[in-house]
């Protein structure tokens, strides 16, 4: 099915006669064989009569719109089209509303309704709608959809003048308010446009515009009676005051508020009355300006804190490590540095000693108070603090670990305690800190040799709980790989049994102490890169 890629509706999507049956019937590809689906949107207006899987006929019910819908399925997805139809009632009915009376300054909107397919009026024109603003008489004629000519008419009728106003035109301050009222009597008002506007309705509404507007009104009085008016708002084109923004100050000093020109006075809440200001307290300041058309603007500023100047706070050391040097942070949040040999940087390297201090600016432009480090002392670093050369053997654990103690310590292992085992040969380094942060740096080398591997069996033990000599295990020198012994009575009877050298015989067993005398016992055992051995002996227990 891999031509089933389209499909097609055809048929009617125009209905004129409703007595008919329509048939509908889908176009799809030669080779796709696939049956369609068919539905209605709306089964009110259609009903289906029949559908095979290529066709399908309808009966039509009522006047409206209605959409036939087929699919088909294609792999994992469905192929689908769809077809509007538009059923009209014939003949329909055109109705422009009844006769009017039309004010003499006033209008009235004929609408012949959409839908049709042609519209022309008594002038020839061809719009749906038709204003009409004198009396007289006034048609139209439509064609629908099927072609059925429909007609219509109206008479306008002479009456009485109405009037509608809203004033005349007029100028305002920034940012004021005006009300603005329109005649009473009518039934209906709409107010245009909608901006700054509290109300679009009723007779009177208030604006507050920020440029100059025009403010229209369509107000009706009956049918055949609207009016329209209009009123623009002027606005004085006043100057803006721009005091700043909010702001802080440095301690002892001070800003200057400035109003601008272009107003006729000036009114501080300090009770200047200049354009100018000079102010130096933690507090809000207001000024209120008036220009030649009466219109006042206002600002506000607030000196929002009074800032100390920055205190410099630089290390305290005394004293340095030899071949080092310290680094003195003047801090962040300052404009400016100024050292005592006149660098200018936040931070200063020290590698020697002597005297050094800073003075710096910060972005109020805040002086800060200078601080000072005194260098005295050159320490030395620590040497000569652990052996630089040992040897371990292939099978042992060796403990690296400096002479004297320090406050910091880090090995090229990564470690950081005081001492680390090692068990292979290679070179290690210490890197030690002291009390005063001086470093020293020393390097060991360890030398793997073949040591002895062999292991002692004791011939007697006590186990009296004395701290000695109270278990009968092994002696081993090497690394041992595997282990087992297993000891017995005179009876030939098994009493203990363990694969851990590091584990001894009590002298018990089930719980209960064994008489003094004589055990036997067999081992075997395996050394790292040896073979297999088996040793027995005998011992003595005592008591």
């Amino acid at each position: 099915n891999s031509e089933c890629a389209n499909i097609k509706i055809m048929g009617e999507d125009t209905i004129c006669n409703k007595e008919l049956n329509y048939s509908y019937k889908i176009i799809k590809d030669t080779a796709c064989h696939q049956p369609a689906l068919w539905q209605v949107s709306d089964t009110s207006i259609a009903h289906i009569l029949s559908q095979t899987d290529t066709t399908i006929t309808i009966k039509y019910l009522k006047k409206g719109t209605v959409k036939i819908f087929a699919k088909f399925q294609f792999e994992c997805t469905f192929i689908t089209d769809s077809l509007s139809v538009q059923i009209f009632s014939t003949p329909d009915t055109l109705n422009l509303g009844p006769d009017l009376n039309l004010c003499s300054n006033g209008f009235f909107k004929l609408n012949a309704h959409s839908g049709y397919q042609s519209y022309l009026w008594q002038n020839g024109s061809t719009d749906s709608t038709y204003t009409v603003t004198v009396p007289g008489l006034y048609f139209v004629q439509v064609i629908d959809s099927c072609g059925n000519i429909l007609k219509d008419t109206v008479t306008a009728f002479a009456a009485p003048p109405e009037f509608l106003d809203i004033g005349n035109d007029t100028t305002i301050c920034r940012k004021d308010t005006i009300t603005l009222n329109a005649t009473a009597g009518f039934i209906s008002y709409n107010w245009m446009p909608n901006y700054n506007i509290t109300s679009t309705a009723g007779a009177a509404t208030r604006v507050f515009p920020y440029t100059d507007t025009m403010y229209r009104i369509v107000a009706t009085k009956r049918p055949g009676c609207t009016l329209l008016d209009s009123i623009k708002i002027y606005l004085h084109q006043t100057p803006i005051i721009k005091l700043g923004n909010d702001t802080s100050i440095c301690n002892g000093t001070s800003i200057v508020l400035n109003a601008g020109t272009g107003f006729q006075s000036y009114n501080w809440s300090t009770g200047d009355i200049s354009q100018q200001i000079t102010v130096s307290q933690k507090r809000t300041y207001t000024v209120l300006a008036t220009d030649i058309n009466s219109c006042s603007v206002t600002d506000t500023l607030e000196i929002v804190l009074i800032l100390p100047n920055p205190v410099v706070r630089l290390s305290k050391d005394s004293a340095i490590c030899q071949n080092t040097s310290i680094q003195l942070d003047a801090g962040t949040g300052y404009v400016s540095y100024l050292w005592q040999d006149g660098s200018t940087n936040r931070i200063y390297i020290i590698n020697s000693v002597g005297k050094f201090w800073v003075n710096v600016k910060d972005n109020y432009g805040c002086i800060g108070i200078s601080d000072t480090t005194d260098i005295k002392f050159a320490l030395s670093n620590p040497s000569n603090f652990i052996f630089h050369d040992t040897t371990i053997c292939k099978y042992e654990t060796l403990t690296l670990q400096p002479f004297t103690g320090y406050d910091k310590y880090l090995w090229s292992t990564n470690e950081i305690t005081n001492k680390i085992l090692v068990n292979k040969e290679g070179q290690y380094w210490l890197s030690v800190t002291d009390v005063n942060g001086c470093q020293g740096k020393e390097y060991i080398t360890v030398i793997s040799k073949d040591c002895k591997s062999d292991i002692y069996f004791p011939n007697s033990f006590s186990p009296n709980n004395d701290g000695t000599n109270d278990f009968f295990k092994p002696s081993v020198f090497g690394v041992m790989e595997k282990y087992h012994i297993s000891i017995y009575n005179r009876y030939g009877q098994l009493i203990f049994y363990t694969d851990n050298w590091l584990h001894g015989w009590d002298g018990k067993f089930l719980s209960q102490p064994q008489n003094a005398g004589g055990y036997l016992w067999i081992a075997s055992y395996t050394f790292k890169g040896k073979a297999s051995e088996t040793q027995k002996g005998s011992m003595l227990l005592l008591r």
